[in-house]
């Protein structure tokens, strides 16, 4: 979901984008923030700073991720084809076109019931 080189990043978007990655891959709650840190290359500390708590970090981390699908479901052309559009704006976030390995109805019930627990329960 990175949009923009690493190095070009402040100090705050690094620790968001080192947290999304490793939320998504270990979960929220067997990450902490000094692994955050860690993979961000920046102080321990700096998560406090910039966010708070763990908890702010994964507000932050959410408000980022809905954004971001929030700004490319904008751009979704239903004239051509609604589940089409969909499916591009898929591969432009996750980097895949989930939609032609299940019918659309599968689909939707796979993303509500997995999709949206990524990062746990609110």
């Amino acid at each position: 979901m990175r949009t923009v080189d690493k190095s070009d990043l402040t100090g705050r978007a690094r620790l968001r984008d080192a947290a999304l990655e490793l939320f998504a891959e270990r979960g929220f709650e067997a990450t902490s923030t000094r692994a955050v840190a860690a993979a961000a290359g920046l102080s321990p500390a700096l998560v406090t700073r910039h966010f708070g708590s763990k908890e702010g970090l994964r507000a932050a981390v959410d408000d980022f991720v809905m954004d971001r699908i929030g700004t490319e479901l904008k751009a979704v052309d239903v004239d051509a084809g609604l589940m089409e559009s969909l499916g591009k704006v898929s591969g432009r976030l996750f980097g895949a076109d989930p939609i032609p390995e299940r019918s659309p109805p599968q689909y939707a019930t796979h993303a509500v019931w997995t999709g949206w627990t990524t990062y746990g329960s609110r």
